[in-house]
């Protein structure tokens, strides 16, 4: 009895999964197929300053994916956040296109919440290079070469201190 239902949910659930998987690629494939691209190579970060000034109360999360650490950035440096953000400027962005970067894995994850709802993630790979992008985006994520940011603002540093020296709200 136990094994009909199992194959029976199986029958009936393997078909949605299937049509879930190719229904985001159709999507890429008819963005693709009609020349819709990304609206500009800092797209998200520019979303995500407005953001930022529209919502001065967001709440920051950050993930250490070697430790499983979860930390909230405490107010006291949420401005040096902030600063971080501004100090973004356009020469900073990769082109994706032009370069073979492999960035896998994030070594920090920062989600970043308005109102108990995740919005944006920031994917900090290494020491120079983050990703941001939106919770639910549907274009490739903004590439950021964070080298040239003074260390005391740098996001990496920020997220490595908070993190390894165990600071709470």
């Amino acid at each position: 009895m136990f094994k009909n239902l199992k194959l029976l949910f199986i029958i009936l659930i393997f078909p949605f999964l299937i049509m879930e998987c190719k229904s985001n690629s159709l999507e890429d494939n008819v963005k693709i197929s009609l020349g819709i691209s990304k609206p500009s190579i800092n797209f998200y970060t520019d979303n995500l300053l407005k953001i930022i000034d529209k919502y001065p109360d967001i709440h920051v999360s950050i993930f250490y994916s070697k430790t499983g650490k979860n930390k909230t950035i405490p107010k006291d440096y949420m401005e040096r956040f902030n600063l971080f953000m501004e100090s973004i400027k356009p020469t900073f962005f990769v082109n994706t296109n032009n370069t073979n970067l492999e960035l896998k894995d994030p070594e920090y994850r920062i989600t970043i919440y308005i109102e108990e709802k995740p919005i944006y993630l920031i994917n900090i790979f290494n020491e120079k290079y983050i990703s941001i992008n939106p919770w639910d985006g549907s274009y490739p994520p903004d590439i950021i070469d964070i080298s040239p940011i003074h260390e005391r603002i740098n996001i990496y540093n920020l997220c490595d201190y908070i993190i390894k020296n165990n600071i709470e709200k």
